[in-house]
């Protein structure tokens, strides 16, 4: 019988040595910018244009400038993130506005060299980054509730056309469309009570113009983005002691850890997600050639598994980002 129990404990503890789970950490990563590199060395004028009418429905009151007061906006927080940005730290960046006739205020405008000119002779931009179009095309229903009284709806469906333009051609050189919808709910007793309880257009238009250009921003800026990775953790004490060293930054006690692991464990499985754990370390510390060697060893131990070829496929996708990020330096 005690023999027995010995050879069911010798057995437990070889089916616990190979069995895992995964945990999360998150990961930051500078992304290239989607349309256009802005250069730090240049000074950059931020532009953006307005027209004088007031196109908006009855029912919404008077207009009071709602797309040039979201288009300030939207050129402040552009402004803003540019000034913020780690890449720009002595970039001097200053903003501007110009007019345009009605007629013209579509997404498809492009500034003329006269009106390029005039952007530059103000501000001495090498770069104008201008927001040749915005507009909220807000709209407002009413209808009766099944709960009583009235329910009501904004919808804004923000459209925004971005476009670099360089001073020494006289042409874009990078463009960007933002298009955002959003919605707001209300209710009251009555028709115009639940109108009213929506929130005031100049409060609509100033929140959505602040994220047209924050968001807008990685358009012409490198920025930093938080990714995700899974780890393996094993179910025996160095394996939790390994993640919890990753989980507070610790890699270097982390990564000797799992190197035994790979150089010393038996169990092939273990040994597969110590190589693949140590990919994962290397991509925190940024050298992703050190991190797609350690995917080769990984599956050399066990070929072709479908872990190690997505991650292999996002680690490529970011060696190419990290090329195109030195392209422009």
């Amino acid at each position: 019988m005690i023999r027995n129990r010995i050879i069911i404990l010798l057995g437990l503890a070889s089916i616990l040595s190979g069995c895992s789970y995964q945990t999360y950490i998150s990961i930051e990563t500078l992304e290239p910018p989607m349309s256009y590199y802005l250069n730090p060395t240049n000074p950059i004028t931020v532009n953006y244009n307005y027209s004088p009418s007031n196109r908006l429905p009855k029912i919404l009151g008077n207009r009071n400038d709602i797309d040039s007061l979201a288009s300030d906006f939207a050129a402040s927080a552009i402004t803003s993130s540019i000034k913020q940005n780690s890449l720009y730290p002595q970039t001097n960046v200053v903003i501007t506005q110009l007019q345009v006739d009605d007629s013209r205020a579509d997404k498809n405008f492009v500034l003329s060299e006269s009106e390029l000119f005039k952007v530059v002779q103000k501000t001495k931009g090498e770069v104008i980054l201008s927001l040749d179009y915005f507009s909220l095309s807000p709209e407002i229903t009413a209808f009766p509730s099944s709960a009583g009284g009235y329910a009501s709806i904004l919808e804004v469906d923000a459209v925004g056309a971005w476009r670099a333009y360089s001073t020494e051609s006289k042409q874009v050189v990078g463009e960007y469309f933002f298009k955002q919808v959003y919605n707001w709910d209300g209710s009251g007793g009555s028709k115009q009570l639940a109108i009213n309880s929506l929130p005031n257009l100049n409060e609509v238009a100033s929140w959505v113009g602040s994220e047209c250009g924050t968001t807008s921003a990685k358009a012409f800026a490198p920025f930093w983005n938080t990714v995700y990775r899974s780890i393996f953790v094993g179910v025996d004490a160095k394996w939790v002691q390994a993640k919890n060293y990753a989980k507070i930054g610790d890699w270097e006690n982390a990564v000797k850890i799992w190197s035994w692991q790979v150089g010393g464990s038996k169990t092939p499985k273990l040994k597969w997600q110590a190589a693949y754990n140590l990919a994962v370390a290397s991509e925190v510390q940024n050298d992703l050639m050190l991190a797609i060697s350690w995917l080769d060893v990984a599956d050399s131990l066990i070929p072709s598994t479908s872990e190690v070829s997505k991650y292999r496929e996002i680690i490529q996708l970011r060696l190419k980002s990290q090329k195109l990020l030195e392209s422009f330096k």
